[in-house]
């Protein structure tokens, strides 16, 4: 009879430990689920590029033959420079020679001139034999003949005045001089010949004022606007990091990027990004640029609680402790947020992460 008893006791002590397990187990964390509603985000993006180290000011002298024959180069590497420095000289003996010539026209459109303007005063007085060297007009010449001759040495003479002017531009070209105050950071000797044939002469560089170029494509750049905010990197110093923001956008392609997927090769667009602070690197070094496009306010939830059938969306919404499942509308996505456009009010709670096997109207428990 003692047997029994306490068999019957244990039988009711498992049972009332099996219940008090359910009950536990109803109240643990693990089944109470994250809430949340509409909040008003900015979903901007951030996409990735190559960039590299370049300066705003910065002036490239490459060799132009129709100056003449290279002379010397006035500059070394390294060396500063203010506008108006020698940087490169050319020679070329047939302008002197076309100076000279011109020269020549000039005096003698100028003496000309002053004859036929002492013919057009003396006009009408009495001719005598040294009057005539000195200027008296020949006989049965007229005043009209006189102007017209006038007029047209004017012209002459203009025109060989202009003439010099040009030859006179030509010699002055002759030397190219610095336009900015920088530094020397390129001299070519070779350059625009033989296996340089494309390189520059001299190249000087405002090193005081670095930027960032980078080349984006014409789907992204669409989406930049200046002032957007951007972190640079470099893989040789992968540690640090750079902030920086966009300054100016490009309104022609420059670049031709590589081909997408056998086509026709992606059209790239330049843009300058002005750094926040000084950058440790020369110019042309390679860097990592992340720009961060920003976008409109819009109502978003996060991305896991969107469950995505198809071509449709939907979420959970807990309605009277109970999952109801709605279809909503979608727009923008960063990765992180969803714009949600209608089907939803802010109001309304919806589960932040709902367990794949939920179903219509389960009981839920939120916090």
């Amino acid at each position: 009879m003692r047997k029994k008893i306490w068999i019957g006791g244990g039988i009711i002590a498992l049972v009332m430990l099996m219940i008090g397990l359910a009950v536990w187990k109803k109240q643990t964390p693990d089944d109470i689920l994250e809430g949340t509603r509409l909040t008003p985000r900015n979903l901007g993006e951030t996409f990735t590029v190559s960039g590299s180290v370049d300066t705003v000011d910065r002036q490239t002298v490459h060799l132009q033959p129709d100056r003449g024959e290279l002379k010397k180069i006035w500059v070394k590497a390294g060396q500063r420079v203010k506008p108006g420095d020698k940087l490169v000289e050319y020679e070329n003996p047939t302008l002197r020679a076309e100076q000279e010539q011109v020269e020549l026209q000039i005096r003698a459109a100028r003496v000309k001139l002053n004859y036929l303007e002492k013919q057009k005063k003396n006009l009408g007085k009495p001719s005598t034999s040294a009057g005539a060297a000195a200027g008296s007009p020949m006989p049965g010449t007229t005043k009209d003949e006189l102007n017209q001759q006038i007029e047209l040495t004017r012209l002459e003479l203009k025109q060989a005045e202009k003439q010099r002017e040009l030859v006179r531009e030509r010699i002055r070209r002759q030397v190219v001089t610095a336009t900015i105050a920088g530094t020397v950071v390129e001299v070519n000797p070779r350059g625009g010949t033989g296996a340089d044939a494309t390189a520059p002469l001299v190249q000087v560089a405002d090193l005081s004022k670095i930027l960032v170029t980078a080349n984006v494509s014409e789907f992204d750049v669409i989406k930049l606007k200046p002032g957007m905010g951007v972190d640079i990197r470099s893989e040789a110093m992968p540690d640090k990091s750079w902030t920086g923001k966009v300054e100016r956008i490009a309104d022609l392609p420059k670049a031709q990027g590589p081909e997408v997927g056998g086509g026709e090769s992606q059209v790239l667009y330049p843009v300058e990004i002005r750094p926040n602070e000084a950058l440790p690197f020369r110019i042309g070094t390679r860097l990592i640029v992340e720009i961060k496009v920003t976008g409109e306010q819009v109502n978003a939830l996060p991305e896991s609680a969107i469950v995505e059938e198809g071509d449709k969306f939907y979420v959970f919404v807990v309605e009277n402790g109970k999952a109801v499942r709605k279809e909503v509308k979608i727009g923008q996505r960063n990765g992180e947020y969803v714009q949600v456009v209608s089907g939803l009010t802010a109001q309304e709670t919806v589960l932040a992460d709902p367990p794949k096997d939920l179903r219509p109207g389960e009981e839920v428990t939120v916090r």
